[in-house]
């Protein structure tokens, strides 16, 4: 409640996008979260993409990438 739904629908997108990995047609999934401006959309492209549940997608490896080796060395 503390943003309106213009504003939310702007911050949700960039978590949609995110999880959009998940889905086994991520390609497709990400460019429908990109085209997403009102709530509208949203239900919309949930009704689409997840209204089964589907068997998912493993996350390809390099999506999260790492910031520096925090592998402790010898002391």
């Amino acid at each position: 409640e503390i943003y309106g739904p213009e504003r939310c629908v702007t911050q949700m997108r960039k978590f949609g996008i995110r999880y959009s990995a998940h889905h086994p047609q991520h390609a497709e999934v990400r460019a429908d979260f990109t085209q997403v401006r009102t709530v509208e959309d949203w239900q919309q492209l949930l009704t689409r993409w997840y209204q089964g549940d589907g068997p998912g997608a493993a996350l390809p490896a390099d999506l999260h990438k790492v910031q520096a080796d925090v592998t402790p060395g010898p002391s």
